[in-house]
């Protein structure tokens, strides 16, 4: 099946497990589901006894939770499945960079295969099969894993697969933006990136914003201190941001 996928891998998660108890885990991991499930609802909720839920009827977009990664997909290759896939994309990675965990992802238009099933075993086993697997999804997962920073782009196989028009519409929305983005090998590729914010923003509001960024990348580490690499992440992440203080979207 072609169709759109995003794959999103979380930074840090390794050194968030080892540093962490259980309940510091399991917390932070049903409030990183709710950011999925926030994204693929499309911030449309429900009142529930335990308060206000994401309204998971409303979700246009799959998505899977493997361990680290986090992996969205349309169900076809649609323009429409686009625009779904990339507000997904967009509020997920916000979300996630407000105070959750820094992440990193690629958005392409490839092959997937997705066909889950459980048998159930005596003695209370089960096997389970959730393999999501194909061309596309190691596409998205390799470019995802090339970057040096917290951010995801839109890789050329889906831009160059709808109209110019809806890329346009996208920037001016404050969607995406055309940016260098940093690569492990040092280079610099420039591409449609989802944007870390949706407005232009000032000093005191990009200060406010990168020290928040500074607190993200070292908020689960228990006050051990991050590597070079890390540290070389978390300020291509906060160059992204700054480049937010003088965008002129019109």
């Amino acid at each position: 099946m072609k169709t759109y996928i995003a794959f999103f891998d979380i930074l840090g998660f390794t050194a968030f497990i080892k540093n962490s108890d259980i309940e510091y885990i399991d917390r932070n991991i049903k409030e990183l589901f709710l950011e999925s499930q926030s994204a693929i609802s499309g911030e449309k909720y429900n009142l529930t006894d335990v308060g206000f839920c994401p309204d998971l009827d409303k979700a246009s977009v799959n998505c899977l939770h493997v361990s680290d990664s986090v992996i969205f997909w349309t169900k076809d290759k649609s323009e429409d499945a686009f625009k779904e896939i990339v507000n997904v994309c967009y509020t997920f990675y916000w979300r996630c960079m407000q105070g959750r965990f820094p992440v990193r992802g690629c958005l392409v238009l490839g092959e997937i295969e997705f066909n889950p099933f459980n048998i159930p075993i005596q003695n209370n086993f089960t096997f389970i099969n959730s393999s999501l697997y194909g061309c596309g999804l190691i596409e998205a997962y390799k470019k995802a894993e090339s970057q040096d920073w917290a951010g995801c782009y839109i890789d050329k196989s889906a831009v160059e697969s709808v109209d110019e028009l809806i890329i346009i519409d996208l920037i001016e929305n404050g969607k995406i933006v055309y940016y260098p983005v940093p690569q492990k090998d040092g280079t610099n590729i420039y591409e449609h990136t989802i944007s870390i914010i949706g407005y232009n923003i000032n000093n005191v509001a990009f200060r406010n914003l990168a020290k928040g960024i500074e607190i993200l990348f070292t908020l689960h580490m228990k006050d051990n201190p991050i590597d070079d690499s890390v540290r070389k992440k978390m300020f291509n992440t906060i160059k992204f941001l700054e480049s937010f203080k003088s965008l002129n979207r019109y």
